[in-house]
């Protein structure tokens, strides 16, 4: 900065009247914008982008997956059974946590989902489920990728 300020005064001489201003950060904002722009290279503008055109569906038909089916009775069953029928087990200590669970559920076309206030509601699996669904996080299309 100091050599700007030599220059300057050296240059002052060549001029009839001369003035010397600081200008504050905050009242400068307009030329820190210039500057900004002007430093900006919009080599990356001109490059072309290739669009292909499909000219058929990538899928199809739909492709329909078997449903794995819970063999004996689960959690699911006593939440299910009071959200469609108001059915409560016999034991009165069961009765009494299943009501108190039920709110946090939601019965959405027959399948049970955990309500979130915030988040997407959660599908609700049994122990055959979550066997094949573990096994295709570590084994499956998602193997190494479970992170």
């Amino acid at each position: 900065m100091q050599q700007y300020m030599e220059l300057v005064h050296e240059l002052t001489n060549e001029f009839d009247v001369f003035t010397l201003t600081l200008v504050r950060r905050g009242q400068n904002k307009k030329a820190d914008v210039l500057k900004k722009l002007a430093a900006l290279a919009f080599d990356h503008l001109r490059k072309n982008v290739g669009v292909e055109v499909l000219t058929k569906k990538s899928i199809d038909e739909k492709s329909i997956v078997a449903p794995i089916v819970e063999e004996s009775p689960n959690w699911m069953i006593p939440l299910v059974k009071l959200l469609t029928d108001g059915e409560l087990p016999a034991d009165e200590k069961e009765a009494q946590n299943i009501r108190m669970k039920a709110p946090m559920y939601a019965l959405i076309e027959d399948v049970l989902y955990r309500k979130s206030y915030l988040d997407p509601s959660l599908l609700c699996i049994g122990p055959n489920q979550a066997k094949v669904v573990l096994q295709e996080v570590h084994e499956g299309s998602c193997a190494l990728h479970s992170g």
